[in-house]
């Protein structure tokens, strides 16, 4: 069940995200404490050199002799060697500092961006999601540009399920995931919603777009192959689309309007999508051929 997956998730993903995340900020500090030991050892080096010159030139201003000179010389010798080892095991260990934090840097994105998938589709999780959903209505506003939000759902997933196993209807939300990310740019942004139910935004775009898209899409899920289904057995989905409408636009009223576009797709007969819009119009199939005309209600 969605319970006993998000259960797992939180368990097996979710908690060692936060450890590697944890563990990231251990190991930087590490690296960093051990740096200003090196660079405070170097310093007092520096200082202790300088003090001792310092005294044998205060000795020399007093007494002038070969036995001054040479000590000051000696001591100015072994300065320089000692700094200059020093200086090599420093620079040694900055350059091993830095691949360390270029791997923690890695690994930490990494662990960033496992953190806003969701675990099954590798689309964005809800959260991730509504964060990008609000940055791009936002930027619509602010830009004066266009921005749809499209809500889909997996026809019939539950007798997919019912009569295929869940496992089959795993892979069916993974690859219909994968098919979308293949068949969308790359700015459009798809999360998973819930079950079968998925958002994309589509920045720059508007209501004009979506027959395009639509078919684009119902094309590529027919050609889907998911190992488990039923021979010739074939996949569809039903679409909601809306276009920020106005100043008062945000995240719930955005997204409550492409549910409510999406549930009549379904009650209209599936495979098939709408529009919701001020002006209440939508597109309707007409029979199988995938022509799509303009209605008015």
């Amino acid at each position: 069940t969605e319970e006993f997956l998000t259960q797992l998730y939180h368990q097996y993903i979710a908690e060692p995200q936060a450890r590697v995340m944890d563990d990231t900020a251990t190991h930087a500090k590490r690296i960093l404490n051990e740096i200003m030991t090196n660079v405070h050892a170097f310093a007092g080096e520096t200082n202790a050199l300088t003090e001792e010159v310092s005294t044998q030139l205060e000795t020399m201003d007093e007494e002038m002799s070969v036995e001054v000179v040479k000590l000051l010389a000696a001591t100015l010798k072994e300065g320089a060697q000692s700094m200059r080892t020093s200086s090599e095991t420093m620079t040694q260990r900055l350059a091993g500092a830095q691949k360390e934090i270029a791997d923690l840097r890695e690994n930490l994105a990494q662990a960033m961006t496992e953190a806003e998938r969701d675990f099954l589709t590798g689309a964005f999780n809800r959260k991730a999601f509504d964060r990008r959903l609000d940055d791009a209505i936002a930027h619509g506003k602010s830009e004066q540009t266009p921005l749809t939000l499209l809500m889909i759902d997996i026809d019939h997933f539950k007798t997919i399920n019912d009569e295929c196993g869940h496992a089959v209807g795993d892979a069916v939300l993974t690859a219909f995931a994968e098919m979308c990310s293949q068949q969308l740019r790359s700015n459009d942004k798809l999360g998973r919603y819930g079950g079968e139910e998925f958002l994309l935004i589509m920045p720059g775009s508007d209501l004009t777009r979506i027959p395009l898209v639509f078919t684009r899409l119902h094309e590529a899920i027919l050609l889907m192959q998911v190992p488990g289904l039923a021979p010739g057995k074939s996949l569809t989905f039903s679409l909601g689309a809306v276009e920020v409408s106005g100043p008062t636009d945000d995240l719930d009223k955005l997204i409550k309007r492409a549910d409510d576009a999406l549930y009549r797709a379904k009650q209209g007969g599936r495979g098939r999508f709408e529009l919701g819009s001020k002006r209440a119009i939508h597109f309707g199939r007409e029979g199988t051929n995938g022509v799509f005309s303009l209605k008015s209600t």
